[in-house]
């Protein structure tokens, strides 16, 4: 088939798969608009949520490549090894787990981009894909209880975002033979 050509195309292909079968699954779900807020959106009392749904084949512990906790999302995990073929993670638990990295899987910061452990804390959030209906709605409810942490994880993108310009800024201006006017440091530049 088309999507056995390259390692890259079958972790993406189960991840439309583990997708298409969620929104099967989930009957309040439907595709999603905007793939940078999430995978699917939820509908839950006429709000939109999105979920972020990643798929893990292994049998026994496993890893959730590239959790992007700063998003505040609901992760749902299809697990198709295992007994129990999903594992639903609210964003606040997302979070608590994230938060104790010191690095992120591909830059400084835990909260872009991490990766997640499924062997350590996975039993407690995993269910059937009959229970995956109430668990995902579970773990939005779950996570709205912290409207604080969602508000934080939104100022941390904003200052990411912010600190990105400014150091666009700064390089452009090092490589036009300027300095920066908040330069700190000595002649040498450091």
């Amino acid at each position: 088939m088309w999507y056995e050509s390259r390692v890259a195309d079958k972790i993406s292909y189960a991840g439309y798969e583990a997708e298409a079968m969620f929104r099967r699954l989930v009957p309040f779900s439907i595709d999603t608009t905007s793939p940078s807020k999430g995978d699917v959106r939820v509908i839950l009392g006429g709000v939109e949520h999105y979920v972020e749904v990643k798929s893990c084949r292994s049998v026994k512990g496993g890893i959730a490549n590239q959790v992007r906790a700063i998003k505040y999302l609901t992760i749902a995990i299809h697990t198709p090894a295992r007994k129990t073929a999903w594992i639903v993670f609210p964003a606040n638990v997302v979070l608590k787990y994230v938060m104790q990295k010191a690095r992120g899987q591909h830059s400084e910061v835990p909260f872009e981009n991490a990766t997640v452990s499924l062997g350590e804390w996975a039993d407690e959030f995993a269910c059937t894909s009959e229970e995956l209906p109430r668990r995902v709605m579970g773990a939005i409810f779950e996570a709205g209880r912290y409207p604080d942490l969602k508000r934080s994880m939104d100022l941390l993108m904003y200052d990411l975002k912010r600190l990105s310009y400014r150091a666009r800024d700064e390089v452009e201006q090092i490589l036009g033979g300027e300095r920066p006017p908040y330069w700190v440091g000595d002649d040498n530049g450091t």
